[in-house]
């Protein structure tokens, strides 16, 4: 090979390593999904905070976790793509303002959990 070929087989050589060394970056979360996630995060901890202070009963916090997973399926679904489309945005947050009002009714409603009495105190042997 002469200089002449080694030369013009490095000056290709060399963009296309530029090309491969280059990383992308994931495009950040559109606004509305971060939106989603916020609300998805508010929403479970009123369904703990109902749980733990007694306003929920076993039964109605099994329910309301039930939802919260439907809905995270939901928004799973709609991001595999990497996009979520409005028609998606409005379902997902049409299913989030049930979810809303479902823990609000069940929270306020005349079925509650009596908080766990204290451990009685051992008598000292």
């Amino acid at each position: 090979m002469n200089h002449r070929t080694l030369l013009v087989a490095a000056l290709l050589a060399l963009p296309a390593g530029a090309l491969f060394a280059q990383t992308v970056a994931p495009p950040p979360p559109a606004a509305s999904e971060t939106r989603i996630d916020k609300r998805e995060a508010r929403e479970q901890k009123r369904i703990r905070n109902g749980r733990d202070n007694g306003q929920l009963t076993p039964a109605e916090h099994a329910k309301l976790e039930q939802d919260q997973r439907d809905v995270k399926r939901a928004e799973a679904k709609a991001k595999y793509n990497g996009n979520v489309s409005p028609a998606e945005k409005a379902r997902i947050e049409a299913m989030q303002d049930k979810e809303s009002h479902d823990i609000r009714k069940q929270k306020h409603d005349a079925q509650v959990t009596p908080p766990n009495p204290a451990p009685a105190p051992v008598a000292p042997k």
